[in-house]
């Protein structure tokens, strides 16, 4: 069995000393704000270490999605179908009236023979 040594002033000098958030964040110039999340994330969400790395997730956004604080994105869907429950009916009347506006000039190039827009040119030039 070993003795247990007693650490001396020539061993404790020998330890790291701790790094501190502060010093971190001023070599990196970065908040430290910054600092914490990242610590968060490294020890609680790893999987996602990696995404941060390769620029395809900002730290600021996978901290706030890992802690539950965003919202989920929304899809063009829902946005158009939240703008309809919204509008008043007067509004889906006109907006009703330009989709058949928009069908009735599709149709009409496509009886004629003229090459079609696409839908992004329909709807830029009818509507814009």
């Amino acid at each position: 069995m070993r003795a247990r040594r007693e650490p001396n002033a020539e061993t404790a000098s020998m330890q790291p000393a701790p790094v501190r958030v502060k010093d971190v964040a001023a070599a990196f110039n970065v908040s430290e704000r910054m600092i914490y999340m990242a610590r968060w994330l490294g020890e609680n969400r790893p999987d996602l270490i990696p995404e941060i790395e390769a620029g395809r997730l900002k730290l600021a956004p996978a901290y706030q999605q890992a802690r539950g604080l965003t919202k989920p994105k929304q899809s063009g869907y829902d946005k158009l179908e939240q703008a309809w429950r919204s509008a008043t009916d007067e509004e889906r009347m006109r907006f009703i009236a330009q989709i058949f506006e928009g069908l009735a000039l599709a149709r009409q190039r496509l009886e004629s023979g003229e090459p079609s827009e696409s839908a992004e040119e329909t709807t830029s030039s009818h509507w814009g």
